[in-house]
């Protein structure tokens, strides 16, 4: 997987409701969703919460600054997105303006 800046992240973020979808190709084996994940949150400056696993997901907590976010990636649903995670600052809009500041 190449790296990933935020640049990358800005211009793939679309805002959707209350969630904010990537499109990025999805991660196609752990090992690169691990890895995809460790790119984000570096990309990010942010740090990770343990990622939770189910059969057909994954998610994560991100805590960034003052931004607490939640990192899906969903197989069956062929989608990548970010919500707020609850905390001072908890909604979506305050989540896109701060990406968007990044």
């Amino acid at each position: 997987m190449q790296q990933l800046d935020v640049n990358q992240i800005r211009q793939s973020a679309r805002r959707v409701d209350e969630t904010i979808v990537l499109d990025f190709p999805l991660p196609q084996t752990p090992g690169r969703t691990s890895q995809f994940i460790t790119l984000l949150v570096s990309a990010l400056g942010a740090e990770a919460q343990e990622p939770e696993w189910g059969a057909d997901r994954v998610q994560v907590v991100i805590i960034a600054e003052e931004v607490r976010m939640l990192l899906c990636i969903e197989w069956l649903c062929d989608s990548i997105w970010l919500e707020s995670a609850g905390g001072i600052n908890n909604t979506a809009d305050f989540l896109w303006q701060w990406l968007q500041a990044k």
